[in-house]
């Protein structure tokens, strides 16, 4: 497929799914895929990480497991740049990196139809599912039709978010402003470049950047961090919003400044 997909696609990006590639990291441990060791490879592969602290990030879950010279994980990290999510930060995928409504869709239907099942019962079956999932979705768009009756921090930029976003994207777009707080922000250029600080890198993993750079184009329209999250899913990053809020804050100040 790899080959294929190269010849007959050149311009596109193929990626492993990554799901697959953490089934079969869990085949292959065994008894060593521990509940810490699951914890610890989803913070450093689930985050979106540049690929200098993805391979540090790497370098020490596979030093503390007693894993660095575990032949399949070697194999799994020589062929990162297939599956990791910091190789693909510039890729936009709406944060889908799985195949993952093909196997729920699969997963479900096992729930629903028991091995060597007659054709006629195999359809009937499916039909009840497929009801299912038609409700679930109704249900779900339902929900977000209803107006939203409060924001949680009662920010402008929330309540602008929420005219475009379901309720579930603007619980992690909330979730980005929240930690935007722990971020100082430096202005490098007037307007067009700022640095930002975390206020505590002593809580965060050695491997974890600490700074990151926001660059704003096109005249105030366009947000670029270093961290890649606007490309990859089409939301701005923690660090984006910080340096919009705090440029939105000193524009009100000015305001009620000239004001009085």
């Amino acid at each position: 497929m790899e080959v294929a997909l190269a010849n007959k696609f050149p311009e596109i990006t193929h990626r492993w799914c990554k799901w697959h590639v953490f089934h079969t990291i869990k085949a292959e441990l065994g008894q060593k895929y521990t509940k810490a060791f699951k914890e610890e490879l989803n913070k450093v592969c689930n985050h979106m990480l540049t690929p200098e602290e993805f391979e540090a990030g790497w370098d020490a879950l596979m030093m503390k497991h007693g894993l660095k010279n575990n032949v399949y994980m070697s194999n799994i990290y020589d062929n990162r740049h297939m599956w990791a999510k910091s190789y693909f930060s510039g890729k936009f995928c709406a944060k889908q990196t799985s195949t993952q409504r093909s196997e729920s869709a699969n997963h479900m239907l096992k729930g629903f139809v028991p091995p060597g099942t007659t054709m006629h019962v195999f359809v009937e079956q499916y039909h009840k599912l497929l009801s299912e999932l038609i409700e679930k979705e109704d249900g779900k768009e339902q929900e977000d039709k209803l107006p939203l009756m409060e924001t949680s921090t009662g920010w402008p930029i929330e309540s602008h978010a929420a005219e475009f976003y379901t309720k579930t994207m603007l619980g992690k777009f909330v979730d980005h402003m929240k930690q935007g707080a722990k971020y100082d922000v430096v202005e490098i250029v007037p307007r067009r470049k700022y640095r930002l600080d975390h206020v505590d890198p002593s809580s965060r993993e050695k491997w974890y950047r600490v700074s990151y750079v926001v660059d704003i184009r096109e005249d105030g329209r366009y947000y670029q961090c270093e961290c890649g999250m606007w490309d990859h899913m089409g939301m701005l990053c923690c660090h984006s919003v910080r340096v919009r809020w705090l440029q939105c804050s000193v524009l009100m100040n000015i305001l009620a400044t000239i004001v009085i």
